[in-house]
């Protein structure tokens, strides 16, 4: 992008605001933002929707290094299984909907270790809800695994949701003006 795209400007805030702006409409309990070099600069938009910011030293090499900092800080050590289910989505999801995130909440029962994922159509997005023992297999990946790997370890559960602009990500300038200007 040229540029931190969660400080990018987007509608009356940032992406970052409207990101967290829709967690924290939703019926989470807790919300952690996992953030490296940049992290100071998010800290006022972090607070302000009364987010966590977990601060890492470093760049992290893969998504679930900040998947298990996030786990970590929230107290789901490998010891110690979670008793809730718990979130993962990227920061640049501008178009990310409480109703979606509390849809998929909704779904969760605690007598079947279902992981939920967003569809519209062939597309499939996030956030992704894992039952709380998905924590305790993350812990347990080997170094070349990845999320997908927890994923698949759960039966999978899909919500069916009216468009998948919601899990649109911003990669590109392209993809950001094409957002902005309501494209589809």
């Amino acid at each position: 992008m040229g540029q931190a795209k969660l400080l990018l400007p987007w509608r009356s805030g940032t992406v970052l605001d409207a990101v967290l702006s829709a967690w924290h409409d939703s019926r989470v309990g807790r919300i952690l933002v996992v953030a490296g070099d940049l992290a100071r600069q998010y800290a006022p938009i972090v607070a302000r929707y009364r987010a966590e910011l977990v601060e890492v030293d470093h760049p992290l090499p893969e998504m679930i290094d900040s998947i298990r900092a996030g786990l970590r800080h929230a107290g789901y050590e490998a010891t110690s299984p979670p008793m809730a289910p718990w979130s993962v989505a990227p920061a640049d999801l501008p178009e990310l909907t409480s109703d979606l995130i509390d849809a998929l909440l909704a779904r969760f029962d605690p007598r079947k270790p279902t992981v939920w994922i967003p569809r519209s159509g062939e597309s499939t997005g996030h956030p992704v809800l894992l039952p709380p023992e998905a924590a305790t297999a993350t812990w347990q990946l080997e170094p070349h695994q990845t999320l997908r790997d927890v994923v698949g370890r759960f039966p999978i559960g899909y919500l069916e949701w009216p468009d998948a602009r919601p899990w649109r990500d911003l990669d590109t300038p392209e993809e950001y003006r094409d957002l902005l200007g309501g494209g589809r």
